[in-house]
């Protein structure tokens, strides 16, 4: 019986462990999701930077 108990809580905690990393795979997908978004943002932002620099030194 108690070594039933105990296979019992082996599953539940194993079941636990795989739900947390599943979690953390999420989680770090979605950090990578928002850095390619914010880098985009960046990028246009410099883009736009260097356009209004080279108006500027044509004047």
């Amino acid at each position: 019986m108690v070594c039933q108990a105990l296979y019992g809580l082996k599953r539940l905690a194993a079941a636990i462990a795989e739900e947390v990393v599943g979690m953390l795979a999420v989680a770090e997908e979605r950090r990578a999701a928002v850095a390619v978004v914010a880098m985009g943002l960046v990028e246009r932002r410099l883009s736009a930077l260097c356009v209004i620099a080279s108006r500027l030194a044509e004047l």
